[in-house]
């Protein structure tokens, strides 16, 4: 069975309700994935795969067995080798798993008439990837309408108890009526919508409910959706640069940059612009400009991939630089009068727009739209990155992603030494090393945050600091003399 074009859960949903062994093939960053799947576990992948991307991963190859096109999980694979193997495809599903980009997936009955004894549980890895990166943005994208009303299998209960389910999903389900309509469910749980919401996702995945979510059939509104202005003002300052900027002013990359930084950069970028991403807009020049976009980014991602075309394409800058620098040193000293002239209205002066991406990112973090406030801190430390609290804002909203905590540190980090006696600054690195259990940074942090301020409630919890007293003058009348020089020697 062959089904193109689906969106990430609607794939998931089906290979894991497959009846007998089938094959989940969707393309990831430079390679094209196969997981062989049966009975709700991945036995192995496509042997190609294992071998260029598991393999460069520190996946052993004494942990598969080859068959045919195919490496299986052996049965002398050790528990932490399945453990990195998970996790290893837990990161594959995250980066796919944006709804709004479709992606060409297939589906097929798989043939084999041999025992795979091991494999990993696909309805731990679904409710540990919908629980760390499923964020509302994702959830509100894929539950546009509250209106629509809930069907309960009849055996759900039942079939839920052998599912690894978090206490709180369990207690959505209890909740749900058969018809019941998802606002009003929202408050009947008394979770909170985010909560409700991922619950009833786990739940359609597992197919112990029925919703007409991803639904081809569902009656939308034939009007055209406008865009919103700041996606237009993103893509045509990004295709003003593709037609005017080298490989590496696109990718925002130096000329030395590594391999995998290029790699990263190529799939952050094609996942922004996929064109796949606007077709809703049924906008002719936007989908054109997107497709240009797309094609450079390919186009560039060839060019420096390869280390020998990286050279040659760096050697061709610096010649082609150089010649422009020779050419200016001609200019008449008239056009050297002022090199730094200053920009003629306040919203091109980059200090000025870095202000506005500040002031949009807090409001959107306010509304708890963590991914826009990401996205506009990302702007302002990108055009003032000396600011401090421009760091500061930016790595306090990465907490809020799992996958990017290492880059939330890096900019608190970088808050601090612009600015070291801010005690924000270091309160909110110590609650992001105790949420990943560093406790002896964790403990530094509050340190430094009780130096700075000792009647921070906080920092004195942690580090136990019990409160002082404050000596009262009843207190001083109740103390015979020997205790009042004591208190004054102190």
């Amino acid at each position: 069975m062959n089904k193109d074009f689906l969106s990430f859960f609607e794939a998931i949903k089906e290979a894991y309700n497959f009846k007998g062994a089938c094959l989940l093939s969707f393309p990831f960053d430079t390679y094209i994935v196969s997981l062989v799947i049966r009975e709700k576990k991945i036995y192995g992948c496509d042997i190609n795969f294992f071998k260029s991307f598991l393999l460069e991963k520190g996946i052993s190859q004494n942990s598969i067995f080859e068959k045919e096109t195919y490496a299986f999980l052996s049965e002398n694979i050790d528990d932490s080798e399945m453990e990195k193997l998970s996790n290893l495809i837990l990161e594959i599903f995250s980066e796919i798993v944006e709804p709004e980009l479709s992606i060409s997936i297939n589906i097929k009955d798989l043939q084999y008439d041999f025992e795979v004894k091991k494999g990993i549980d696909l309805s731990k890895l679904i409710v540990e990837l919908c629980e760390n990166y499923v964020n509302s943005e994702i959830l509100n994208s894929i539950f546009t309408d509250v209106e629509m009303s809930i069907s309960v299998k009849v055996d759900a209960l039942t079939i839920a108890r052998n599912l690894p389910l978090k206490p709180y999903e369990g207690f959505v389900l209890t909740r749900i009526i058969d018809g019941m309509k998802i606002k009003d469910l929202i408050p009947a749980t008394n979770l909170g919508e985010e909560k409700t919401l991922r619950s009833l996702l786990i739940f359609w995945i597992f197919n112990l409910i029925e919703l007409p979510i991803f639904s081809k059939n569902i009656s939308k509104p034939a009007e055209k959706l406008e865009i919103p202005p700041r996606i237009i003002q993103e893509i045509e300052n990004f295709y003003k640069l593709t037609k005017v900027g080298n490989c590496f002013q696109i990718f925002d990359l130096p000329y030395e940059a590594s391999k995998s930084d290029i790699k990263k950069k190529f799939v952050m970028l094609t996942q922004k612009f996929h064109p796949d991403k606007y077709q809703k807009y049924e906008d002719e020049t936007l989908l054109r400009k997107i497709d240009s976009i797309f094609s450079l980014l390919t186009e560039c991602y060839e060019k420096l991939k390869d280390d020998e075309q990286k050279k040659k394409y760096v050697e061709l800058i610096l010649a082609k630089e150089n010649k422009q620098k020779k050419h200016t040193q001609k200019v008449s000293p008239k056009s050297e009068k002022d090199p730094q002239e200053k920009p003629k209205y306040a919203y091109e002066d980059p200090a000025h727009k870095a202000k506005q991406h500040y002031i949009h990112g807090k409001e959107a973090f306010k509304n708890k739209k963590y991914f826009d406030a990401m996205e506009h801190f990302r702007e302002a430390v990108r055009m003032q990155p000396e600011i401090a609290e421009y760091q500061y804002w930016l790595g306090k909203t990465l907490t809020y992603n799992p996958k990017k905590l290492k880059e939330a540190e890096e900019r608190l980090l970088k808050a601090i030494e612009l600015k070291p006696n801010i005690k924000q600054f270091y309160l909110e690195l110590a609650r992001l090393y105790a949420k990943v259990g560093l406790h002896i940074k964790c403990k530094k942090m509050y340190e430094k945050v009780y130096e700075l301020d000792p009647e921070n409630e906080e920092a004195r919890v942690y580090l136990k600091v019990k409160k002082k007293k404050k000596i009262t003058f009843k207190d001083l009348l109740n103390m015979d003399l020997k205790n009042i020089k004591d208190l004054f020697k102190k």
